[in-house]
């Protein structure tokens, strides 16, 4: 029976300090249910309800009713992205008749603010927090610079109470007033609440429970935390990797810390990669005086993250494609098998690639199979590897825009050769496929002037493949063999290239034609092979333009042997070459 009273007891101590709050509302207009709290509103419209004694002016007000039954430490704060008007803070208790004009300073036993520090004419009302920084809770969408915290408040019941009832006064600086979050946590010393370190294992991002800086009076200077300020312990345990360092810190998104970040992300030098996944960190502060908290708390050396196991097992540090996409080379960073006890050799069934045609953007191959595995120089393996040609079956041909990705079929296909498996998010990347399409015309136009103009399916080089094509890349082929033909020879003068920045491939060759031609004469035109023309990949042109029939351009002439005067001289009688 004693035992069972004893867990009893252990077990409602538990919940008194998880639920030691709420109660009545009594004077106040919202109660503390329980701790931790959030609370977001305004003070918009809310009325003057308690005087703010020790503050710059009186506003309208939202007051908190914080029933007390034990003594407890807590952190109140308002320094929170969400509080957008110059604010205040203070604590106070009230008599029965919840005279707010006539209150109470409650017991001045916070760690922080005294009155110089909160900018008030007493201690523990907060006007506003040095330490509530950019970083700690960014400003956006207003100019609220008064976001106050008090740190560290010890509360008890009034000798001889065994409850005493607070009030929490959200109130504004000098009349000021908008919408507010509020927050109450049990005081703690900073500590870190998460980890997450990256898959290559190039960094991990340390979450504190609180904003942290690095010098222990924040409300005088907010100094950010600096990499001095960790410690870092690394344990082989038989694995690959010799050592971890830590070499930089940042914000997540690179940039430099400004003190009061919450979230910090440590760069690591890993010594002689790639882990074996085995090996261990365990990150902590420098000494006792390394990292603090916005009320001057300082984070234990023994507190650190915990041990966390580097991340292993296996990952793809290159994978280069034949440039006739018949296999590509992939290269691991540790030897792979098949099986975690490491004794049989990776298959085809062990690996997934993915085929993206980008038909949008002009993919012409439909599909892409593995078909073989092999090793690096082509053979049949009967054990680990660490890098393996993956053959390829590619139907159609594909013009550069297709893309493949070859990974793990799931997490338990591959091992590392310390039977760690690897993680089917590690991927060779979006490969593309070479070009192998040649170039073709896709459409001859025949000009006025009988300058031929066609359109190409990509852009056309030189051999060099980089200087543009010219007339000496071109041939024609003109037959002047039906009747009444008149040219004889063509002339390609110049090519008009398309612009630079065109995505439309359009080509002139500028002609001299002569004799003039009657129009019955017919040229196509292709790729002079002695100086052949290719696109950008090496692809070489064999397709040619449509032919087409010169127009016209031979004036008519008079044949006077043809021509006659009327016998009565009232007309001539004119015969031409052809018709007018």
């Amino acid at each position: 029976m004693n035992k069972s009273i004893s867990y009893i007891f252990i077990f409602l101590f538990f919940l008194s300090q998880l639920y030691a709050q709420g109660g009545s509302i009594a004077c106040g207009e919202v109660v503390v249910n329980q701790i931790p709290f959030e609370f977001d509103s305004t003070t918009v419209d809310g009325g003057e309800t308690i005087n703010a004694i020790g503050g710059i002016g009186n506003a309208e007000d939202i007051v908190f009713t914080l029933n007390v039954y034990e003594t407890i430490k807590i952190d109140i704060s308002l320094c929170h992205t969400e509080t957008d008007y110059d604010a205040q803070m203070g604590l106070y208790t009230l008599d029965e008749s919840c005279d707010g004009s006539n209150p109470t300073n409650a017991p001045s036993t916070c760690g922080y603010p005294n009155a110089d520090q909160g900018g008030s004419s007493v201690d523990c009302f907060a006007e506003d927090a040095d330490a509530c920084t950019e970083a700690a809770a960014p400003v956006v969408g207003t100019t609220a610079s008064f976001r106050p915290i008090i740190y560290e408040y010890d509360l008890s019941p009034a000798v001889g109470e065994d409850t005493t009832t607070y009030y929490i006064l959200v109130d504004g600086y000098d009349g000021d007033t908008g919408n507010f979050r509020l927050t109450i946590e049990y005081s703690q010393a900073p500590f870190i609440s998460s980890t997450q370190l990256h898959e290559e294992n190039n960094w991990i991002d340390l979450t504190f429970n609180e904003f942290t800086y690095g010098y222990y009076q924040p409300w005088s200077q907010q100094n950010p935390l600096e990499q001095s300020d960790f410690s870092i312990n690394f344990n082989q345990n038989g694995g690959n990797v010799d050592s971890v360092t830590i070499n930089g810190i940042s914000k997540p998104n690179g940039n430099s810390l400004l003190g009061g970040e919450q979230i910090v992300r440590l760069s690591l030098n890993i010594f002689n990669p790639p882990a074996a996944g085995i090996e261990t960190i365990e990150i902590g502060a420098a000494n006792d005086s390394s990292i603090f908290d916005g009320g001057g708390a300082s984070m234990a050396d023994t507190s650190t993250t915990g041990i966390i196991i580097l991340n292993g097992g296996v990952s793809i540090i290159n994978s280069i494609l034949e440039e006739d996409n018949s296999f590509i080379t992939i290269v691991f960073s540790d030897t792979i098998f098949s099986d975690q006890a490491t004794t049989l050799p990776v298959n085809i069934n062990d690996f997934e690639l993915i085929f993206n045609q980008n038909a949008g953007t002009g993919g012409t191959a439909t599909n892409v199979t593995i078909d073989s595995i092999k090793n690096n120089i082509g053979e049949t393996f009967t054990g680990g590897v660490d890098t393996l040609r993956v053959y390829l079956t590619v139907t159609n041909i594909p013009s550069g825009a297709e893309q493949i990705e070859i990974k793990p079929q799931d997490d338990s296909s591959i091992y590392s050769l310390y039977g760690i498996a690897m993680v089917a998010s590690r991927t060779t990347g979006n490969v593309f496929l070479n070009d192998k399409l040649a170039p073709s015309i896709t459409e001859t136009n025949l000009q006025e002037n009988n300058n031929v103009s066609f359109t190409t399916s990509e852009r056309l080089y030189k051999t060099n493949l980089s200087d543009e094509v010219d007339e000496e890349n071109f041939l024609f082929d003109l037959d002047n063999s039906p009747l009444g033909s008149n040219a004889n020879d063509i002339t390609i003068n110049s090519v008009t290239t398309p612009d630079a920045s065109s995505n439309v491939y359009l080509y002139t060759l500028n002609l001299n034609i002569s004799p003039l031609p009657s129009g019955v004469e017919t040229v196509y035109f292709y790729s002079n092979q002695t100086a052949a023309i290719y696109d950008s990949s090496g692809n070489e042109l064999v397709d040619s333009t449509e032919l087409v029939t010169l127009n016209d351009k031979l004036p008519p002439i008079l044949e006077p042997e043809n021509s006659s005067l009327e016998e009565s001289n009232s007309y001539v009688i004119l015969t031409f070459t052809e018709g007018l």
